[in-house]
């Protein structure tokens, strides 16, 4: 929002009507004469689009005459990875290929 701002444009937060928010900023964007939308894309998982959908995806679609610009998102923090108990493997006897 402060890019936008600091360019000379207007950021806005729309509230959500329906159950797509694609649905909601295109409705929007058509009742102002929107000619260009710049929306960030989050860095979630392949799978996670996969199962809840991408609004990035569902507004470029929705769009219509409308210009989709999409930059990247900033990284999610992740949380630090546990230190995983590693043991050393017992030695074994050497083969010995006579019984």
């Amino acid at each position: 929002m402060r890019l936008a701002e600091s360019l000379g444009g207007e950021s806005i937060a729309i509230p959500s009507v329906g159950r797509r928010i694609a649905d909601d900023v295109v409705q929007f964007a058509h009742a102002n004469n929107v000619t260009q939308i710049i929306i960030s894309k989050s860095t979630r998982p392949w799978w996670f689009e996969l199962m809840r959908g991408s609004v990035v995806h569902d507004l470029v679609r929705r769009a219509g005459n409308i210009s989709v610009n999409v930059i990247a998102g900033e990284e999610l923090a992740a949380e630090p990875v546990p230190k995983k108990t590693v043991r050393n493997a017992e030695r074994s006897k050497p083969f010995d290929p006579k019984p």
